[in-house]
């Protein structure tokens, strides 16, 4: 088992490849989704990434997977924010 960016905590390495070509597929609106998730420190994926660490890298590693036309101008603050 290795450990999956940002995600659960963990997936077998032969389903990554699958994870990363659904994240890649991600719809604008899926990807505001993720990052608002991500931006609301009352949800458990926004306590992880404000935590810092691995969790926030992975979560970095995930949006590195997005195709920046997808990211809706509403969460592209945000997104800038996080690849840093």
């Amino acid at each position: 088992m290795a450990e999956r960016r940002g995600m659960n905590a963990y997936v077998s390495n032969a389903a990554i490849q699958y994870y990363d070509e659904i994240i890649q597929s991600f719809s604008p609106r899926e990807v505001a989704t993720l990052i608002n998730k991500a931006v609301d420190r009352k949800s458990t994926l926004g306590r992880r990434v404000a935590s810092g660490g691995s969790c926030r890298r992975n979560f970095r590693d995930v949006l590195g997977l997005i195709d920046i036309a997808s990211i809706p101008n509403s969460v592209k603050a945000d997104y800038d924010r996080f690849i840093q």
